[in-house]
């Protein structure tokens, strides 16, 4: 059980594109507790899901570089009641961090249909470092929910993402276009206020 833990201040640039999380799950089960989890200030992700079904509740993840919520691989679980706020005192993200509210990410080269997660009574607020177009990575939407995955969402608000709110992607399983495997998201009362729209894509 993890129940009123903080994860301050972590992470670390091990390389391009690795980088460490201030939670990670790797194939943990739905038997442990996690609740009352607060990331602030990680280099990476703020909670990285890498298959596994252990749900999550009640969770603070603010000023995190990356991702703050990330499942992929397979994960199947709940997440619920999360506060989501990008840093509004930083410019642009470091190195090569795309920093979005949330990403589910089962596509192409990780291809893994079985990514099948439920969230709800989330709140995502961007900033300047997500909106950034001369960062690495570029503006970047509120979620990006790609990849051959099943999910569904409710009750959540997104902001402050100027590129667009919600960025869905099918999956290019053989990385050629010959190959495309639609993504399955279900969207239940799901608000948005982003100056490009709802929809990145």
């Amino acid at each position: 059980t993890l129940r009123y833990v903080r994860i301050a201040e972590g992470g670390k640039v091990a390389g391009p594109n690795n980088e460490i999380n201030g939670l990670t799950l790797q194939g943990v089960g739905h038997g442990t507790t996690l609740e009352y989890i607060q990331v602030p200030g990680n280099l990476d992700d703020g909670i990285e899901w890498f298959g596994g079904t252990v749900n999550l509740r009640y969770a603070v993840l603010t000023n995190n570089d990356d991702d703050d919520v990330d499942f992929d691989e397979g994960y199947q679980g709940n997440i619920q009641h999360v506060i989501i706020r990008k840093n509004p005192n930083k410019a642009s993200p470091t190195g090569s961090n795309d920093p979005r509210g949330i990403e589910a990410n089962s596509s192409d080269d990780e291809y893994v249909p079985e990514t099948n997660a439920v969230l709800a009574n989330i709140l995502v607020l961007g900033s300047a470092v997500n909106n950034a177009e001369a960062s690495d990575a570029g503006q970047q939407p509120g979620m990006r929910l790609r990849g051959a995955l099943t999910t569904a969402i409710y009750n959540t608000a997104v902001r402050d993402f100027d590129t667009g709110c919600i960025r869905i992607d099918d999956a290019d399983i053989n990385g050629d276009d010959s190959v495309i495997v639609s993504s399955d998201v279900t969207l239940v009362n799901v608000l948005g206020d982003c100056e490009d729209g709802y929809y990145d894509k």
